[in-house]
Formats: C-alpha cells, sequence, structure tokens
C-alpha cells in the first residue's frame, strides 16, 4: 500500500483518479491546487503524486525530497510534457486512458523508482495454466502463447486482478474503457466475447459468463483450494 497525493483541477478527473487507485488498495490524499499538493506533500509525504501537467510536482520536488509522478494529460500536450518527465522518476499517460493502464502505470514507476531496494522481478499474474506478464504484455495458456489487442489485454488483466469474482458489465466498462468513454457498453460484450475465444481455445474453460450477473474468470473445479 502507498500513499498517492492525487492533484487537479477537474473534480470528476479527481475522483476518478482517486476511486480507481484507492481500489487497488493505496492510501488516496487528493489537492485542488499547487499550494494544497505542496502542503500535502510536506505533511503527508505521499510516496507518488498522480496529477494533470507537472508545474506542481516541479513545486514539490524544489522542496527538501523528490516524489516520483505520473503525469495525466491530452495526447497532443505530450511535447510540453518532455521538461517534466526529465525531473525524474516520472512517467506520462495520456488521455484518454482506463484505470487498469493507470494502475499499471503507477506501478511501473513505483517499481522504477525503489529498483534498488527491490529484485526487479517482472509482475507476473497466473490463473491455472493461464499467464500473463505485465511489462512485456505476452500472455500464454499451457505454454502457447496467446495474441491479443490493448484493450483485450487490459480486459484480461483486470479480469486476472479479480479472479474468481463476478465482474458486472458496469464494472468492466469504467476499469477497461476510457475514463471518458461514451459508447455503446455493448462493446465489452463484443470484447470479452473474443478474449473467451481465445483464452478458452485450450480445454477447459477459465471465463464464464454468469447470467443476469456479469463475467468471472475461474479455475476449473478441481484446481480450486
Amino acid at each position: 500500500m502507498v500513499r498517492v497525493l492525487v492533484v487537479g483541477e477537474d473534480p470528476r478527473m479527481v475522483a476518478f483518479l482517486g476511486a480507481a487507485l484507492r481500489g487497488s488498495g493505496h492510501r488516496i490524499r487528493t489537492a485542488g491546487s499547487g499550494a494544497d499538493a505542496i502542503e500535502a506533500a510536506e505533511q503527508w509525504a505521499p510516496g507518488i503524486v498522480v496529477q494533470d501537467g507537472f508545474e506542481i510536482t516541479r513545486s514539490v520536488r524544489g522542496q527538501r525530497r523528490r516524489v516520483p509522478a505520473v503525469f495525466v494529460t491530452p495526447g497532443d500536450q505530450f511535447q510540453s510534457m518532455l521538461p517534466g518527465l526529465t525531473l525524474g522518476g516520472g512517467e506520462y499517460l495520456a488521455k484518454p486512458f482506463s484505470s487498469v493502464e493507470l494502475i499499471a502505470t503507477v506501478r511501473t514507476v513505483l517499481r522504477h523508482v525503489h529498483s534498488t531496494d527491490t529484485t526487479g522481478a517482472t509482475a507476473v499474474l497466473r490463473c491455472a495454466d493461464l499467464e500473463l506478464v505485465e511489462d512485456t504484455r505476452d500472455v500464454r495458456r499451457a505454454g502457447q502463447t496467446i495474441e491479443l489487442t490493448p484493450t483485450e489485454f487490459s480486459l484480461l488483466r483486470y479480469l486476472m486482478y479479480n479472479a474468481g469474482q463476478v465482474l458486472t458489465r458496469m464494472q468492466i466498462l469504467e476499469h477497461v474503457w476510457p475514463y471518458d468513454y461514451a459508447g455503446d457498453d455493448r462493446a465489452a460484450d463484443m470484447c470479452i466475447g473474443r478474449l473467451r475465444r481465445k483464452v478458452n481455445r485450450v480445454q477447459p474453460p477459465l471465463i464464464h459468463t454468469v447470467r443476469g450477473l456479469g463475467f468471472c474468470l475461474r479455475k476449473p473445479t478441481a484446481e480450486k483450494t
């Protein structure tokens, strides 16, 4: 569990960021201005800052301690973000993005910052004979490589993080599709249908539809503990 300071002037974005990170087990504090962010950084000592832009983080790093950051910005503003990224310990996340992408980016920054204190092991998710490697984005089942689109990969990662739990269509849309997605919610059904065909090509099936409720990734009955 890491202390995450979420900074931004858009209440909806701040609420989205905070909810996603809190749901992944982090402790959250929010700030709506540079002054509030600097005060929180001094008093609360966050492990990482997630925010729009980089000016606030530049100010925070002007204090006695350096704070790694995830910079959230529209994709067309990437060039203007480069000075912020050169401050060290930072990563760029372009809008639109999903909560799964946000959480993965935060993990990447923290893993990089603390690499001298850890083994540097790559995060690997497993369910029965299904394996997902986060850093390389490799997916294998029974040793066979499964080719996935970026959305299918994010969906599978979300299912694997919540293996054994039934996830509703709304939960999937909120966690896998972009923050400002406003499309047809049948997109989840179509994507999970494609993903299920790829993953369940090797038997027994791992991805299941729970009628009237949602979807679930679970081990075969014989392997439950």
